[in-house]
């Protein structure tokens, strides 16, 4: 049925029940923000007697897979929970819930019938303790002659437990298609670490300012949550900060005034203004005066709100759960390395090593975890950029050289790694880092990972220096090639150099032929592996992944003996 005729249909029937018109829109929405207005007279239950009541209701186009918008512009019961105050707009069901669509017209008659009562529960104030459950809706909204909040802030780390002058360190984000978005961020200490401090202050716009955080302001458990001085100074409830506040905005003029939002994770605060230390006709008054005194006293303060930005508080939001710290070395930060990071940040409290001595060229982009941007600037600093924009406080350090010319000289930052991973695809560093296993100096779980040509398999070489095997036999000892390839030694050594490789100009310009796609099929294969390795590290063991055999079948390449199947993966004792 055509919406229209749908909307007929449930126009005839609810008028049986209350009285509706059609109206062209509704106040506070544009004129082409819905398919059907209509605005509904009915009742709702307050004791001892039934109350007449107006509702808006607001069709989308998508209705009845999309619920109706019911907006109530009496303002006779403010203020109750659940109903946005500058459009009006009831929020009257839960976000995400599921409802047969077959039956559009008991939809319509649920939604009204759960508007009614969420206006019913707010005149007998019977849920008005969800005000404090979901301050942050409400504190953001905009009440009478108040401006737009401004919701910039975070604080680093927790909500302070003392009143006290706090940094700020405000900056801009910009994306290609977009503005940008300001942020202030609260600093509770010196103890930061340097490089996410450098990170932040080369951001554009970077300043630094203060806010005065006041830990004994009650905010009211109900709305209208509109500043003024006055109402402010009733908020504060400790006399010593109240002479704080006083102290700092006589002596700076202005301030930033920060606080909890109840006992929440969110800051509330507000923006006084200069003030002027003259007013005609009076002696010269100080800031405090000027803005208690006069006109200014009642007139609404800018307000502010901030979340916070801490681990504990993402793994919360997260995974539920406060989570361990994880230490993963990566070496070798090309199209498998690189690609791996993308995997590895979805780790919560990570420190990373990342080492490698390549420059980004542009055909390096086809399979590579950056793109056009990062040409001609090292691929290390460009992996740590992609870490640090995720999370600007992780510990990251950066090496622009070999793990020949690294590893022994941070050998301790090494053995307190998690993992290591081998991403490098040359068989000597790799034996470099097998020797120093070997020799026992090295104890990290070591991963080692690759493609073969075409990307016809995939291979994963899991080492647990606990209970590592002889690791002379991962290679052949006469041609140095894995044992364990899909692709034999003798289509290596008959066809590999003038078939499997290509060559740019240069010394270094060998490589193999496999698509980003490739990268990202194989990493995907591979990864549960390494999580639940990362987790419990378990026996030395040989995984390969097979891909392409399409084009091993089209290229008339010879495999090794057995079934092997696209996607799959086998486990091979080291």
């Amino acid at each position: 049925m055509h919406n229209k005729e749908l909307l007929k249909t449930c126009f005839a029937e609810i008028s049986k029940e209350d009285d509706v018109e059609l109206v062209g829109q509704i106040p506070t929405t544009s004129q082409h923000s819905y398919i059907e207005c209509w605005k509904l007279s009915t009742y709702i239950s307050v004791a001892p007697v039934a109350e007449k009541i107006e509702l808006y209701i607001g069709f989308p186009n998508s209705f009845p897979y999309e619920c109706p918008d019911i907006f109530y512009f009496d303002t006779k019961y403010d203020y109750f929970p659940h109903i946005d105050y500058t459009y009006r707009r009831l929020c009257y069901l839960e976000e995400g819930i599921t409802y047969s669509p077959d039956q559009p017209i008991s939809v319509l008659r649920e939604c009204i019938r759960q508007a009614k009562r969420l206006i019913e529960k707010g005149a007998k104030r019977e849920n008005e303790d969800d005000f404090i459950k979901e301050i942050y809706s409400y504190w953001i909204g905009t009440y009478p002659n108040e401006q737009t909040i401004n919701d910039d802030w975070l604080i680093y780390g927790d909500i302070p437990t003392t009143s006290q002058i706090l940094k700020v360190w405000s900056y801009k984000e910009t994306l290609y298609t977009e503005k940008g978005a300001s942020h202030n961020l609260i600093i509770q200490n010196d103890d930061i670490d340097i490089d996410f401090e450098h990170y932040l202050k080369r951001k554009p716009y970077f300043s630094e300012n203060e806010t005065l955080f006041l830990r004994s302001v009650e905010i009211p458990y109900t709305p209208p949550y509109s500043i003024s001085p006055l109402t402010f100074l009733e908020w504060i409830k400790d006399p010593d900060d109240k002479k704080l506040f006083k102290k700092v905005l006589n002596k700076k003029k202005k301030v930033i005034v920060t606080f909890p939002l109840l006992h929440t994770k969110y800051l509330g605060g507000c923006y006084i203004p200069l003030q002027p230390a003259f007013r005609k006709g009076h002696r010269n008054l100080t800031a405090f005066e000027e803005l208690t005194l006069f006109e200014k006293k009642n007139r609404c303060l800018q307000r502010l709100i901030g979340k916070i930005y801490s681990s504990d508080r993402i793994d919360q939001r997260t995974s539920g759960r406060k989570l361990g710290t994880r230490k993963f070395a990566v070496i070798g930060l090309g199209s498998i390395g690189s690609n791996l990071c993308y995997f590895l940040s979805g780790w919560s409290n990570t420190e990373y090593i990342l080492v490698d001595n390549d420059i980004m060229q542009p055909e390096n982009i086809g399979r590579h975890l950056h793109g056009m941007k990062y040409i001609q600037q090292s691929k290390v600093h460009s992996v740590e950029e992609f870490l640090r924009e995720k999370r600007p406080d992780s510990l990251i350090k950066s090496y622009g050289n070999s793990i020949e010319n690294v590893i022994e000289k941070d050998l301790n930052e090494f053995n307190r790694c998690s993992a290591l991973f081998m991403c490098v695809g040359d068989c000597m560093s790799e034996q470099y880092v097998l020797s120093l296993v070997k020799k026992g100096i090295l104890r990290t779980p070591i991963f080692i990972l690759w493609l073969e040509p075409f990307a016809i398999a995939g291979h994963l070489v899991y080492i647990n220096p606990a209970n590592s095997p002889n690791l002379d036999n991962i290679l052949e000892k006469d041609t140095m090639l894995y044992k364990h390839n899909i692709i034999p030694s003798s289509e290596y050594i008959s066809r590999g150099e003038t078939e499997f490789i290509s060559r740019d100009a240069g010394c270094n310009g060998a490589y193999a032929h496999y698509s980003g796609n490739d990268v990202i099929l194989f990493l995907s294969a591979i990864y549960p592996i390494i999580n639940n390795l990362i987790k419990e590290p378990f026996n030395s063991m040989c995984y390969r992944w097979v891909g392409n055999l399409n084009i091993a079948i089209e290229k008339k390449i010879k495999l090794i003996e057995g079934e092997h199947i696209s996607g799959s993966i086998t486990k091979i004792p080291l």
